[in-house]
């Protein structure tokens, strides 16, 4: 016998059974979410910070290692790191995107 749970809401899951005549044979449970109402505000909040914070990281990285590279901070260790790091989150920031 196995059970798998299908999503009917987001707050209300089935139960089914492959055995005919099982106890548990669509029976309805109410599984509601501690956060209620909360959990889908925050999910529309991160939706649209991410969206303002993910250009706005992109530009203002792009900026960071275009000033950078031709300076002569590029020469010491505090350069490299900053080119380092701008690069690390151009990367960060599109692997939000496409994940």
């Amino acid at each position: 016998m196995t059970i798998k749970a299908n999503t009917m809401d987001a707050t209300t899951y089935v139960l089914e059974t492959t055995s005919p005549g099982s106890i548990l044979n669509m029976t309805s449970m109410n599984m509601t979410n501690p956060f209620g109402n909360k959990y889908n505000m925050i999910l529309k909040i991160r939706f649209f910070a991410l969206g303002c914070i993910i250009p706005i990281g992109l530009v203002f990285n792009s900026l960071a290692f275009i000033v950078l590279v031709p300076s002569k901070m590029r020469h010491r260790t505090t350069g490299h790191y900053l080119i380092g790091l701008a690069v690390a989150d151009n990367i960060a920031l599109i692997g939000m995107v496409l994940f």
